[in-house]
């Protein structure tokens, strides 16, 4: 757990400490397989994810932090999370929102698919695991293993209400919000006015108007 985020380590409960973490791993005698996502822009490029990928605010930020300052002072003192709070605020006033149609291909349960438009979509990230961003629960009932992404998005509310509603988000108490719209999914589709930034697990991969991300079900064994 050496990144700036270390939702992967979190949401395996891998200890911050190195010790302690490689302990964990020598003692493992079977380990646990989980479920790595997939994202694929309209050029054919695919990239695996092991936490989330996402549009619009969480993906802006992401790009933003390559060149951080920001970041790098932060990850001196090991509290680098703090930096996407600080570029998620200051982006939040000013990014524009997008038009997209969504398609998504449901868990069996629910049934069949459903296809969404949004006028001003402002962010919508696909998650394996709950939390992105060094710790913010965007899916909180997200699991690695159930073959499944959870989806969450904010849509249809100003942007100075969504900066009030990031202390609820922070808290894992947005769940059935106004604005927010939680699901499991199998597979999705994005199809946007104009090019989208995406990221995978916090790297920029581009600005894509048509994106495709599924799930790949059981493929990573991890020693925990």
């Amino acid at each position: 757990p050496t990144g700036s985020g270390n939702d992967f380590a979190r949401g395996l409960g891998i200890p911050k400490n190195t010790d302690e973490a490689l302990d964990m791993m020598l003692s493992s005698t079977r380990g646990m397989t989980i479920d790595l996502g997939e994202v694929t822009t309209e050029s054919g490029y695919k990239r695996l994810f092991g936490i989330s990928s996402g549009i619009g605010l969480d993906a802006i930020v992401c790009k933003k932090m390559i060149n951080s300052k920001v970041k790098g002072f932060l990850n001196k003192f090991r509290i680098g999370r703090f930096a996407y709070i600080f570029l998620t605020i200051q982006t939040l006033f000013s990014m524009e929102t997008y038009k997209v149609k969504v398609w998504m291909k449901l868990r069996n349960e629910e049934g069949g698919e459903q296809s969404l438009s949004f006028k001003d979509l402002i962010f919508l990230a696909a998650m394996n695991f709950p939390a992105e961003g060094g710790g913010v629960p965007m899916n909180p009932d997200a699991k690695a293993d159930d073959g499944l992404l959870s989806i969450c998005s904010v849509s249809g509310i100003p942007k100075w209400r969504t900066f009030f509603m990031l202390p609820v988000l922070m808290k894992a108490k947005h769940v059935g919000k106004k604005g927010f719209m939680l699901k499991d999914v199998e597979y999705l589709v994005f199809d946007a006015d104009r090019p989208m930034v995406l990221h995978g697990d916090g790297e920029y991969l581009g600005d894509e108007k048509h994106i495709e991300m599924k799930v790949l079900r059981n493929i990573l064994n991890v020693m925990v």
